[in-house]
C-alpha cells in the first residue's frame, strides 16, 4: 500500500473498524484517531509489532493532524467520527476523506438512526462518500443495500447492525480502492431528490401528540428509545417518560377524548386508548423511578400545546436539561 490510511472514529466503535475492517486487510501504514485512550489497541500493536499508530486528542484540528501525520500521501476515512471536519482540513486532503453515511444519499442527510423507526423503513442503502464543506452533499464512491431485520425497533440496535453493516462496507471498499488501488467509481448527488433529517433532541422534539394512531405513536416513541432519554408527556402535572413500547388493535373503536387515557392494566403494562389500538406501555418514568403501579384506569396522559410547539421555536439549545431561548430566558421542559 502506497498511501497512508488514517481512521478518525470514536472509543466506542474503534475496535470493531480496527479488526473487522483494516486487520482483514493486512493494511499497513495505518493511523487511527480516537477521542479517547485505548490501551487495548496500543498492546495489539505493540505486540504484533504492525506499522500502525494509535493516536486520541480531544481536538481535531489541522494543526494537529499535520504535527503527526504526512497529509501530501494520505487517505482519511471518517467512521462516526465524534468531530465535525473543519474546512481547512478538507481543503488540505483534497478530495482524500471519506465518510461514511447510514442511508441512500442524497436522501436523508444528516440523522439516521431514529428515522429508520420513525418511517418504518424495510431497507436502507449506506454509502461512503466524499466530504465537502457542506455535511453529506459529496460524490459517493461506494454503496451497499442493506435489509432491516424486522426485530430492529430501538435506535441503538438499529446504530449497531447498521454499524456492522458498515464495516463490512468499509472492508470491501478498503480491499478494493486502497489495497488494491482500483480507481475509484464516481456517482454524484443529484440534489433534486436530497432529504435532510435534523437530530433529534428529545427534550424538544420527543413530545407525545395524542392524536397520533397507534402505529405512528409505536414508531415514535420508540424513536427516542435507548440510547436517547426517550418521548415524554405528562400526566398530574408531570412530566414523564414512556418506555417499553408496543402496541395492539383491540380497542380501536373509541372516540378522540379518550386519546391517552389508560383502559387497564394487563400483563405489567397499561392499555392506553388511542386512535385505531390500545398503545400498551411498560414504564412509565417520573425522574428515575417507574411510577407505573401508581396509575389507575381513567387516568389521562396529555401533551400540552406550548410542548408540541417547542419544535417550531428557532435558536433553541440545552444546557444542564433546561432548554434556553437565549442566556437569560428559560424554557420549562
Amino acid at each position: 500500500m502506497s498511501k497512508n490510511l488514517i481512521l478518525l472514529t470514536n472509543n466506542y466503535w474503534i475496535k470493531e473498524y480496527y479488526f473487522e475492517s483494516i486487520i482483514p486487510n493486512k493494511l499497513k501504514n495505518v493511523f487511527l484517531i480516537s477521542d479517547k485512550k485505548n490501551q487495548f489497541i496500543t498492546n495489539y500493536i505493540k505486540k504484533n509489532s504492525l506499522n500502525h499508530k494509535f493516536f486520541y486528542t480531544k481536538n481535531l484540528n489541522l494543526n494537529w493532524v499535520k504535527k503527526h501525520i504526512n497529509i501530501k500521501n494520505s487517505v482519511l476515512i471518517s467512521a462516526g467520527s465524534p468531530w465535525i471536519i473543519s474546512e481547512n482540513i478538507i481543503k488540505k486532503f483534497k478530495n482524500n476523506i471519506y465518510n461514511i453515511h447510514q442511508s441512500a444519499l442524497p436522501s436523508m442527510r444528516g440523522a439516521v438512526n431514529s428515522y429508520v423507526r420513525l418511517y418504518n423503513l424495510k431497507s436502507i442503502q449506506t454509502t461512503i462518500h466524499i466530504v465537502k464543506k457542506k455535511i453529506d452533499e459529496g460524490d459517493i464512491v461506494f454503496k451497499r443495500d442493506v435489509f432491516i431485520e424486522r426485530n430492529l425497533n430501538l435506535p441503538v440496535d438499529i446504530n449497531n447492525f447498521l454499524q456492522n453493516q458498515n464495516r463490512l462496507m468499509l472492508k470491501d471498499f478498503l480491499r478494493e480502492y486502497i489495497k488494491n488501488n482500483k480507481k475509484i467509481k464516481i456517482y454524484k448527488q443529484d440534489n433534486f431528490f436530497s432529504t435532510y433529517n435534523p437530530r433529534l433532541r428529545s427534550e424538544i422534539n420527543g413530545w407525545i401528540n395524542w392524536n397520533m394512531n397507534v402505529y405512528e405513536l409505536d414508531r415514535f416513541i420508540n424513536a427516542f428509545e435507548d440510547p436517547y432519554p426517550g418521548a415524554r408527556t405528562m400526566i398530574h402535572g408531570k412530566s414523564v417518560i414512556l418506555k417499553d413500547v408496543d402496541y395492539s388493535c383491540v380497542d380501536s373503536s373509541k372516540h378522540t377524548f379518550e386519546n391517552g387515557m389508560i383502559l387497564r392494566k394487563f400483563m405489567g403494562k397499561l392499555a392506553i386508548s388511542v386512535s385505531s389500538g390500545s398503545l400498551y406501555v411498560g414504564k412509565v418514568l417520573l425522574g428515575k423511578k417507574n411510577i407505573l403501579k401508581n396509575l389507575k384506569p381513567g387516568e389521562i396522559f396529555y401533551t400540552p400545546e406550548s410542548k408540541l410547539n417547542l419544535i417550531k421555536r428557532k435558536n433553541l439549545f440545552i444546557q444542564n436539561k433546561k432548554i434556553y431561548t437565549n442566556k437569560k430566558k428559560i424554557k420549562n421542559i
